[in-house]
């Protein structure tokens, strides 16, 4: 049972939205806007709390809500279309409409999936909570092609490879040991061990675009405990830094920085060639996967194929209406499933998570990709 700090009479919920480009938005099921602590929930048309759902240790798991999108902020109809709350996290509060005071937090979770919505411009969020206990795979998929998400990495796991950063919500988020891999190692991670095998990135510039990375990583190699003091990390490919007892590697990176030059539907332009790899090796990004870091779609993932050196374009599968020219992107090889490319580009036929030499005809199908 829950015990509120407050007396409810007229309760009202306070619903905290982070989206996916780091913008926050605060509305509320109340008649009137509420102010607590100078921050303001405003009153939303339409706001509609969901069915919770809770455990027999009375943490809830799962809740929704449904909402009436606007033509403005909060809960714009484009931001919505654009993926702003795709995976977004939504904090949920409660508070005395009367006498509103220091708010309960009754939820906190992530957005699951796409937001459906429909033509009358209502939408549902379902949310699943950040300490909702991971379930295992009752029955697991057997196929020659990988099962896992490429890039994903859990507890020694799945596929490991360090493509894009896990903890891009948001984009400068603080790093989290336990759940994060590419997060953001400036100031942090001091007096740390624990982290072999671990990878970052660090702002070497500070413009604040992904330029600032170098276009490297960093890489924890010998175990050890880091230092007080943070040191001088290298931007070359192939130094060690010492932290400490903790030696870190530093490694070209498969995430790497570029500008829209151009754009035109489904065919995009850049201002450089963000790989050297991409000059010597036609299929380097074949396919490939990219996400907007500013403009409409910040932190946003699109995919695409055709790469083209000589005019540094390629094309998306869906179109990008909302791009615009010097929006900062970054750009990465994605993976085909396949345990050739897994061994041959990546390396990493060792967490290839499929079953490569089951035989039959479909399988072979599926090695050289005419089936699904």
């Amino acid at each position: 049972m829950i015990t509120f700090a407050n007396g409810l009479e007229l309760p009202c919920l306070l619903y905290t939205v982070t989206r996916v480009d780091g913008d926050i938005e605060h509305i509320t099921s109340a008649s009137t806007d509420i102010t607590i602590d100078a921050t303001t929930w405003t009153a939303h048309p339409g706001l509609v709390a969901g069915l919770k759902t809770s455990r027999l240790d009375g943490t809830p798991p799962t809740m929704g809500f449904q909402v009436q999108l606007q033509s403005s902020t909060p809960m714009k109809f484009s931001d919505l279309v654009n993926g702003q709350y795709d995976g977004a996290r939504v904090q949920i509060y409660i508070a005395s409409q009367s006498d509103p005071q220091t708010p309960d937090l009754v939820f906190d979770g992530l957005v699951m999936g796409e937001v459906a919505y429909t033509q009358h411009g209502i939408a549902s969020f379902d949310l699943i909570s950040l300490f909702a206990p991971a379930r295992g795979v009752l029955i697991e998929k057997f196929s020659i092609m990988c099962r896992y998400d490429f890039g994903s990495f859990f507890a020694n796991g799945l596929c490991t490879m360090a493509i894009f950063p896990q903890d891009t919500f948001p984009y400068s988020g603080e790093v989290v040991l336990t759940r994060t891999r590419g997060g953001e190692i400036n100031g942090a991670l001091r007096n740390t061990g624990g982290i072999v095998g671990h990878w970052y990135r660090y702002r070497f510039g500070s413009d604040g675009t992904p330029e600032d990375f170098n276009n490297v990583i960093l890489r924890a190699t010998t175990g050890g405990v880091t230092a007080a003091s943070e040191p001088a990390f290298s931007s070359t490919p192939g130094d060690l830094t010492a932290d400490g007892t903790q030696i870190w590697l530093t490694e070209n990176a498969y995430a790497r920085a570029a500008r829209i030059a151009s754009v035109d539907r489904h065919t995009v332009t850049l201002d450089r060639l963000p790989d050297p790899r991409a000059a010597s090796d036609s299929t380097w990004f074949q396919p490939m996967k990219f996400v907007f870091r500013t403009g409409e779609y910040t932190n946003r993932a699109f995919k695409g194929n055709n790469w083209d050196t000589g005019s540094l374009s390629f094309e998306t599968y869906l179109p990008c209406p909302l791009a615009a020219v010097g929006d900062w992107i970054e750009i990465a090889p994605d993976c085909d499933k396949t345990h050739s490319m897994c061994s041959g580009k990546f390396a990493n036929a060792h967490n290839h998570g499929g079953f490569p030499f089951q035989i039959g005809a479909k399988a072979q199908a599926q090695q050289l990709g005419y089936a699904p």
